[in-house]
């Protein structure tokens, strides 16, 4: 057994205690022949794009040079900021080392950026540094590659070509290809070849694979130790090693898989780390010791998210628990020592019945619950409790894995009111793939449409309700719009099931992947074939008033609150002398009228009492296009104008009216 590790090792350990602080940053504009090179001299993985202040702005990685090199785009000319990935994945230096491995292996990752409180840069930390920290010495000891192995492995004839390397790899994003003859190993291409091919190959359909894999392959039998393996790459500087099998190739192993293939068997570790005390300790009492010391020597359940709790079957007493289950249930290391699972339980000791818990796992050797805790504070935590019985000789122990839920309970109901609300919404609302199949639609697109939801599923929305009315370049342009992931809008004419026609007006939005693979399209949709009509209706009408006012000779115009000309019929422009376009485009109304012979604030004041609901009749001086000054008069009402406040002015040349008083 290891000794027990220092005080020092027990600590918390963050992000920061294990970032590399070596990060290669480039700005923007750097060339992709310029990152290429850099990657390969220094030979490292990623390089980061910062701005002024060194904040992470986008990383390349080994993976988008194999994009680039199975794209066949040509590298001169492009720069860091056409290749990147934006946003990329970032944490606080404070944040918990475990838990940051627990985000990159969710979202599947192999680095992650570490950051300073103002969000500058301070490094880089890599798959090698949590294993580095994760002591996995003890999680690999007695096992051999073959546990942790990929037994999938991409691998390529020796008449294939780089090109035909590079797409394979692109394709299934693997680290790797390994070039093989009768399923024999005989060299192997890396993504970190790929990153000193792609500056000096332009054609990479041209290149034998022979010519650029590297020869001999490094290999290890499946029964060879896997800690011998950690060390044989660490000596040989290697990532991964063709595991084989008879001469045959059964497996890869890299760093990834070692790390990976500890995560979620913490039942299975705490089991062999008790079986392996079995054999040593003689009565119950040193057993029990035993498991708290093996346990805490090897940080085992420190180094876990969930809670774990060690349970004696009988009594439902906690022999041991992690911090985890000191932070989840607010108990200090010893009184969860002092306390039962009854004790942690909603119900009281009394209801809960823990002999029958235990008879369960007793008889199915494991059980799975969804449960509540409670806090010490009173509250209620939603849990999931994976309970494992360990037996090894007479001595049994129950060790239970306990998850909080909050997050995801307070997500799924999160996502139960979503989709309460796109379900209930009036727009019709569809979902399609990439390829524009149906993969869900809301009640009101059967609403609109009359295909039930079974009927969609699995069907194209053209081929589903398509009038054919619309052209190929009209389709053509849709496509071009939202691949390329624009927001794409536009009105179109449809079919119901029962055949019948109806406008749609319909907004189509890309969504993407980890920000950069589009994965689906939402499109929302409404009929809006009785706006259209009253539309229509509104535009017909208007016309029928235009030709009626166009008959009248006084000038009949409309002005809005500020003054300005919004109308005017034929009669304006022939008193006025404007064109209606010249009438359209006056300041304001004021300018029809001679400045030297009116009164303007008077007029302004009979302004404001129109616009006030009262009439007003006036006679004042107008003034022509050509300067001719005449009398006119004028009455005024207050309207609307589609849906804005207006003046309604009709005035008459009272020229003639003038020289008859006279």
């Amino acid at each position: 057994l290891e000794k027990p590790r220092s005080t020092q090792h027990m600590k918390k350990i963050t992000l920061g205690d294990i970032v590399s602080p070596h990060v290669i940053t480039v700005k923007l504009d750097t060339s992709v022949s310029e990152l290429l090179a850099t990657m390969e001299e220094k030979c490292i993985s990623c390089v980061v794009a910062v701005d002024a202040a060194h904040r992470p702005l986008g990383i390349f990685t080994e993976q988008d040079a194999i994009r680039l090199m199975a794209e066949l785009r040509p590298i001169a000319g492009l720069c860091m900021a056409e290749v990147m990935s934006a946003h990329p994945f970032s944490a606080p230096s404070d944040m918990d080392f475990r838990d940051a491995y627990h985000l990159i292996e969710t979202k599947g990752y192999r680095h992650i950026l570490v950051t300073q409180a103002s969000g500058e840069l301070m490094g880089v930390a890599s798959e090698a540094d949590f294993m580095h920290h994760m002591g996995i010495g003890y999680l690999v000891e007695l096992k051999t590659v073959a546990t942790a192995m990929t037994s999938v492995v991409y691998s390529l004839d020796t008449a294939k070509t780089l090109d035909d390397a590079t797409k394979l790899m692109a394709q299934h994003k693997v680290s790797c290809v390994v070039i093989a003859e009768k399923n024999m190993p005989l060299g192997i291409l890396t993504e970190r070849d790929i990153v000193a091919l792609a500056r000096n190959v332009t054609d990479p359909a041209q290149v034998p694979i022979t010519q650029v894999m590297k020869s001999p392959v490094q290999t290890v039998a499946v029964d060879f130790p896997l800690q011998e393996a950690l060390k044989l790459m660490d000596r040989s500087k290697m990532r991964r090693l063709v595991v084989v099998k008879a001469g045959e190739i059964a497996g890869l192993i890299t760093r990834h898989d070692i790390v990976k293939s500890i995560q979620g068997r913490y039942v299975e570790f705490l089991q062999e780390a008790l079986e392996r005390q079995h054999r040593d300790l003689l009565s119950t009492q040193q057993q029990i010791q035993a498991v708290r010391q093996q346990l805490l020597a090897h940080s085992l359940m420190e180094q876990t998210l969930d809670a774990v709790l060690v349970i004696q079957p009988e009594t439902g007493g906690i022999l041991e628990c992690n911090p985890a289950a000191s932070t989840l249930l607010g108990y200090t290391h010893d009184e969860l020592l002092r306390m039962t699972v009854s004790d942690i339980h909603p119900n009281s000791p009394t209801a809960f019945n823990w002999q029958a818990e235990h008879e369960n796992i007793t008889r199915d050797g494991t059980r799975l619950v969804e449960t509540l805790h409670r806090h010490r504070d009173g509250s209620l935590i939603p849990v999931e409790v994976r309970a494992q019985l360990v037996v090894r000789d007479e001595q049994r122990y129950i060790v239970a894995l306990v998850r909080d839920l909050s997050i995801r309970k307070k997500t799924q109901a999160q996502l139960h009111v979503q989709n309460a609300a796109l379900n209930s919404t009036a727009n019709a609302i569809v979902i399609t793939n990439v390829e524009g199949v149906i993969e869900w639609a809301n009640p009101a697109f059967t609403e609109m449409t009359g295909y039930a939801l079974h009927e969609t599923l699995g069907k194209r929305p053209r081929d589903l309700v398509g009038s054919g009315l619309q052209s190929h370049e009209f389709y053509e342009a849709l496509w071009n719009t939202i691949l390329s992931g624009q927001v794409w809008r536009s009105e179109l004419i449809n079919k119901r099931k029962d055949g019948t026609h109806y406008v749609e007006e319909m907004t189509i939005t890309p969504v993407y992947a980890e920000g950069k693979v589009i994965t689906h399209f939402i499109a929302v949709t409404q009929d809006i074939s009785v706006r259209k009509a009253t539309e229509s209706q509104l535009e017909q009408s208007e016309v029928t008033y235009r030709h009626i006012l166009d008959q009248v000779t006084e000038a009949v115009y409309v002005v809005d609150e500020t003054g300005c000309i919004v109308y005017a019929n034929q009669g304006t422009e022939t008193m006025y002398g404007y064109s209606h376009e010249e009438l359209l485009q006056q300041q304001n109304g004021w300018t029809l009228l001679a400045p030297e012979k009116n009164d303007f604030a008077e007029l302004r004041i009979k302004l404001q009492k129109l616009f006030a609901g009262e009439a007003q009749y006036m006679e004042c001086w107008g003034v022509r296009k050509n300067g001719e000054i005449f009398p006119r008069s004028t009455n005024g009402v207050k309207g609307e104008y589609f849906g804005r406040a207006a003046a309604i002015i009709v005035a008459r040349d009272i020229t003639e009216q003038r020289l008859d008083e006279e």
